[in-house]
């Protein structure tokens, strides 16, 4: 897992690791910054995978950590995950490209805490 999260660290176009929000309109623009990721072990098979990113798109979260997990089991290659980054307007922009891994429910997501760049630590 840790392999398959650290592809995803850095500026990249999610534009396949989001699903489009037909009451938002239209995504302008994909490109997002991960500026950490990193899957903890909790034990007992249990893991948690925190994340700090400069905005997500829609469900874009939920389907990095699917891919994540899904590379885990060997479902999804690292060299497909670091394809999809690179070049995220090939053919079919979607998750299935990389072989349909889940959207994880909302219910597993955490969101602790958001900084805005004016804002001194606190």
């Amino acid at each position: 897992m840790p392999q398959a999260a650290a592809a995803f660290e850095g500026r990249h176009d999610f534009a396949r690791f989001h699903q489009k929000d037909p009451s938002r309109g239209p995504e302008r623009d994909t490109v997002r910054t991960i500026r950490r990721i990193e899957v903890v072990d909790e034990g007992a098979g249990q893991c948690r995978i925190d994340m700090q990113l400069d905005g997500a798109l829609y469900k874009m979260v939920r389907n990095v950590v699917g891919c994540i997990v899904y590379a885990a089991l060997g479902r999804v290659s690292l060299e497909d995950v670091r394809e999809a980054l690179q070049r995220p307007s090939a053919a079919r922009p979607s998750r299935c490209e990389l072989g349909e891994f889940p959207c994880l429910p909302a219910s597993g997501l955490c969101l602790e805490r958001v900084h805005y760049a004016a804002e001194d630590d606190f």
